[in-house]
């Protein structure tokens, strides 16, 4: 289940929920606009991705976001 808040926070706490949820930093591939349906797609895409690819998210895959490589 997924803190409600993040649909209402500001963009900056939003990315910051990803980087956390994807263990690293990240580049967009398309920036979304900023909107509650926009953000619960891309919420649900990253834990999607999680799930299937063991608990970790892929360096290559998602559709919205990219996990950059150190």
């Amino acid at each position: 289940m997924v803190d409600e808040n993040i649909f209402s926070c500001s963009w900056d706490e939003f990315e910051d929920w990803i980087r956390k949820r994807i263990n690293g930093d990240f580049s967009w591939k398309i920036r979304p606009k900023d909107t509650r349906d926009n953000r619960k797609t891309v919420v649900e895409s990253i834990l999607m991705v999680i799930r299937h690819n063991r608990g970790t998210f892929p360096e290559a895959g998602d559709l919205s976001v990219e996990k950059l490589i150190e």
